[in-house]
């Protein structure tokens, strides 16, 4: 993963962050106070993944904080299907994640 949403960056994060859980699903958003909300992370236990839990969360916040604009963060990686953020009513946006590797 990128460093943006590693383990060790994410579990750094203090507040005004504050991380909800459903289920099998954890979240981690910027300030819920704040007009304007990013989900930092979502995480779904690898045996429950593909079963809504992911979905179910992301719904139930919206539910919680309503009126606010929403927005995944774009170190996501793209290979999360994109019919799941389409579900939810995402769109991409101009801004993306390039990933890169080099051989050591």
């Amino acid at each position: 993963l990128p460093w943006q949403i590693a383990a060790a960056t994410l579990t750094s994060l203090g507040p005004p962050h504050r991380a909800f859980r459903l289920g099998a699903a954890s979240a981690i958003l910027t300030d819920p106070t704040a007009k304007s909300l990013t989900i930092r992370a979502l995480v779904v236990d690898a045996v429950e993944r593909r079963q809504g839990w992911g979905t179910r969360l992301v719904r139930a916040l919206a539910a919680e904080f309503p009126d606010r604009h929403w927005r995944f963060s774009a170190v996501i990686p793209e290979e999360i299907p994109g019919a799941f953020f389409a579900r939810l009513g995402f769109a991409r946006t101009q801004i993306s994640q390039v990933q890169m590797t080099r051989p050591l």
